[in-house]
């Protein structure tokens, strides 16, 4: 018999951490889960801590990928091997509240909700909170709400809990070895729910300050896989959405991740000259974006659904809208840098 909740738990050299988020998540109230510990290829002794304590409690499971992949294929082998009703992950630096599953679950049982959402702590490698966000209370029917589908919740896949059937009815997936491959899944999960609750409790625990993560690096990478994340959301809305109901909220959601980007770019330990850079390539990224999500919608809206959903499928390649708008030229050198070696990380 299935459990009711399948928990997903991507791994990539998280050692120092990952025994506090396994027993946060063995601890649970609720106790008819099972875990899914994917090892993406870790190199440090994470594996063996899943065997430890796989010994201890047989509703751990590991699966291993052969090469890395990064952490949305991580996920999509997770929630693919989980047969569940419901699916959560929690990042393996980061852990959860005792009631956390039990109270979700019991919220999107009693109410038939596709998506729970809570809140979280941003803690230090201690557990000492920095931070915390506390959204408001609301239920949300997705279809009266389209015109403001892209700020709909955070967009990270953790502190959540989802019906599994969003991604077994609809083969949506996270993109692999790609950055940001939740800002370019959860918007088209939320697109597929009916009803969604957003809770004010906190209960998802989020480690800030690690040495690997997005905040400490940048690269052109990171560029570019924005570019590949916003083409999938267009690309997906423009085929089988009325985008032109939501373009308005898709390229504030841009905007507000470019300024994100920007802020991030502004920390990093980079030189003026490159800085600038890398600010004028994300407002290229950015116009570009807005200019096709304008057109694909004014060219959804004034063509029959059928010829519209035909020119979304002829412009699906990544970056083919991009590279039109923002000339293949300027993008040369970005491409040329990004194209080395995959450095993974958690958010990778």
């Amino acid at each position: 018999m299935a459990p009711s909740i399948s928990v997903i738990v991507p791994i990539y050299n998280t050692e120092s951490y990952l025994e506090r988020c396994l027993s946060s998540i063995v601890e649970q109230s609720l106790k008819d889960i099972d875990i899914w510990c994917i090892d993406d290829c870790s190199s440090d002794g994470s594996a063996d801590i899943v065997r430890r304590m796989q010994r201890a409690d047989s509703r751990i499971n590991l699966l291993q990928h052969k090469t890395n992949r990064g952490l949305g294929a991580a996920l999509n082998t997770g929630i693919n091997a989980s047969s569940a009703q419901f699916v959560a992950s929690v990042d393996s630096d980061d852990f959860i509240d005792k009631d956390m599953l039990e109270h979700m679950l019991r919220v999107a049982s009693t109410d038939d909700f596709d998506m729970i959402e809570a809140g979280f702590h941003c803690v230090d490698g201690n557990g000492n909170i920095l931070s915390t966000y506390r959204p408001e209370s609301r239920e949300i029917d997705v279809k009266n709400q389209m015109k403001g589908l892209f700020q709909i919740g955070k967009h990270s896949v953790w502190a959540k809990l989802w019906r599994r059937s969003l991604f077994a009815d609809t083969g949506i997936e996270f993109p692999e070895k790609t950055y940001f491959e939740d800002m370019a899944t959860t918007p088209r999960l939320i697109a597929g729910a009916k009803r969604i609750r957003i809770l004010s409790d906190v209960y998802y625990n989020y480690t800030v300050g690690r040495g690997d993560s997005i905040m400490s690096r940048v690269s052109a990478k990171h560029i570019l896989d924005y570019m590949y994340c916003f083409d999938i959301l267009r690309t997906f809305f423009f085929r089988d959405r009325n985008m032109f109901q939501c373009v308005d909220s898709y390229n504030k959601f841009v905007a507000d991740n470019i300024n994100y980007f920007k802020e991030i770019v502004e920390e990093a330990g980079l030189s003026r000259g490159e800085k600038e850079k890398y600010d004028r390539l994300l407002s290229m990224v950015e116009d570009a974006s807005h200019e096709t999500a304008i057109e694909d919608a004014g060219a959804q809206r004034d063509a029959p659904s059928a010829q519209g959903r035909s020119s979304g499928q002829n412009s699906s390649a990544p970056f083919s809208s991009f590279v039109k708008k923002i000339g293949s030229g300027k993008l040369c050198a970005w491409k040329t840098r990004a194209s080395k070696r995959f450095k993974p990380d958690r958010h990778c």
